[in-house]
């Protein structure tokens, strides 16, 4: 349960990995393998993460950095002063901006245009799907699986929910890295 890289800070934070998570207040506390920092910031990884002074440096297989900037790939993340400047898979961008994808992202001025399995927008905007996303005007609309809103804010449910669920106000309950259920404080 104990992590020997810096834990997780500030408001909106949730890290979720192949380990176990102890969560306080809806505060991440330990994690086995991920490491985020910063309002929103959320990093998966099934690889190792370096940092520096508190910052994701360098990831086996993701990357995060910045107000509610979120990557999850399955290759390798060039970085450049904390913003992912290429990889193989996925596109983010500050400001909330989230992709999520097992397939291409088309990019256009440095917003998601169309992805395969997964659409995110500003404002902290967050999806985790398995399948497919519809959005309009750039706001998710419909997920089969997950959904997420709000600054930061993050959901990863295995049942079904269309529209927005806002987590700010929510414990997260998480097991085998997944999470599985949501209650209020």
């Amino acid at each position: 349960m104990a992590c020997d890289m810096p834990d997780g800070l500030d408001i909106g934070l949730v890290v979720i990995n192949s380990g176990n998570v102890e969560t306080s207040a809806g505060k991440v506390m330990a994690c086995d393998i991920s490491i985020g920092r910063d309002a929103g910031l959320v990093v998966i990884s099934d690889g190792n993460v370096d940092t520096s002074p508190g910052n994701v440096m360098a990831c086996e297989t993701s990357v995060g950095h910045g107000a509610g900037l979120v990557v999850i790939i399955v290759s390798t993340v060039d970085t450049c002063e904390g913003k992912v400047m290429a990889c193989e898979t996925s596109v983010g961008r500050d400001a909330g901006f989230v992709v999520i994808s097992d397939g291409t992202v088309d990019t256009c001025k440095g917003r998601v245009m169309a992805c395969e399995t997964s659409v995110g927008s500003d404002a902290g905007f967050v999806v985790i799907s398995d399948d497919t996303v519809g959005t309009f005007e750039g706001n998710i609309m419909a997920c089969e699986k997950s959904v997420g809103c709000g600054a930061g804010l993050v959901v990863i449910n295995v049942g079904n929910i269309a529209g927005f669920v806002d987590m700010r106000d929510v414990i997260v309950k998480i097991s085998s890295g997944k999470v599985i259920a949501c209650e209020l404080e």
